[in-house]
């Protein structure tokens, strides 16, 4: 097996992950993709995506998710085609990351995967001396029309605009407490940036109040939604998501898709209102002691 790392990927890359990832889903019954950017990571020189080839066809991949510095927790997302299991890929490509990471100062990491997965799997913890952390994502799926509805008064969206960044910070950082103020506006400039997300600001009387990121792929992944602590709990991140879904919809029909924490028990119910489904629980694991 050949084993090659790299910090971008190329279209052919891409469309190979994807068929691995394809396959990989219907066997394991899982739906979770993983991000194929490098965009957010705190060290943009440092290789993102580790490939497993034989005979030139992809067999095994691991994308490292390194957003903070180095002490902070890199999550790895790692699959190996079906086919190809039992063999010591996997264990190959962990290993070429752990390189990669030890090189650049990380030491903590977890893993993401499907509760599927793990059900269908119930020796897979034990045998790799891993632990369920307690926390865990449901990724949600919306493949209807979404409703047309009329604006509250006062209330609108608009694209993303330059000089919204500064003015998003401090509701950003509310929002995400863990955040700096760098780490805010950098993160608000390079979704702006990217040509694949459509970037959108909730307006109250004209300002800025809150945000929404959409990757616009094979279908429109919704992230990073926030509005101002002034203004919650007044109906205005559900009408914001629902504009938001209406005009994108009418741009190009395709399902939405959304991750919430598992303890965030207003937001779960607020998107099932919505009339978002439960469409896998993502788990995270963490080497044992």
């Amino acid at each position: 097996m050949q084993i090659e790392q790299f910090t971008q990927l190329t279209q052919s890359q891409i469309e190979d992950i994807h068929l691995l990832s394809q396959a990989v889903h219907d066997y394991d019954h899982t739906h979770k993709d993983a991000y194929l950017s490098n965009q957010y990571n705190h060290f943009p020189e440092m290789p993102t995506f580790v490939l497993g080839y034989e005979n030139e066809s992809l067999i095994g991949f691991a994308m490292l998710y390194a957003d903070g510095d180095i002490d902070e927790i890199v999550e790895i997302s790692l699959m190996v085609h079906p086919s190809a299991r039992r063999k010591g890929i996997g264990t190959a490509i962990k290993q070429r990351a752990f390189e990669i990471l030890t090189e650049f100062g990380y030491h903590k990491v977890q893993y993401l995967t499907e509760r599927a997965f793990l059900v269908a799997n119930p020796d897979f913890i034990m045998k790799n001396q891993l632990v369920v952390d307690a926390e865990f994502e449901y990724q949600m799926r919306f493949e209807k029309e979404p409703v047309s509805v009329e604006s509250k008064m006062g209330i609108g969206i608009r694209r993303m605009q330059r000089a919204d960044v500064v003015q998003l910070v401090p509701p950003y950082m509310n929002a995400f407490p863990d955040s700096t103020a760098h780490a805010a506006e950098q993160y608000l400039q390079e979704s702006l940036d990217d040509t694949s997300i459509e970037t959108y600001v909730l307006l109250y009387e004209d300002q800025p109040i809150g945000y929404c990121a959409v990757d616009n792929g094979d279908y429109y992944y919704i992230f990073g939604l926030f509005v101002d602590a002034g203004y919650r709990n007044r109906g205005f991140g559900a009408q914001f998501m629902q504009l938001i879904m209406r005009e994108l919809y009418l741009q190009e029909a395709k399902p939405f898709v959304i991750g919430v924490e598992g303890d965030n028990h207003q937001a779960h119910h607020l998107y099932q209102k919505l009339g978002f489904e439960d469409e896998t629980v993502l788990e995270y694991l963490t080497e044992g002691e």
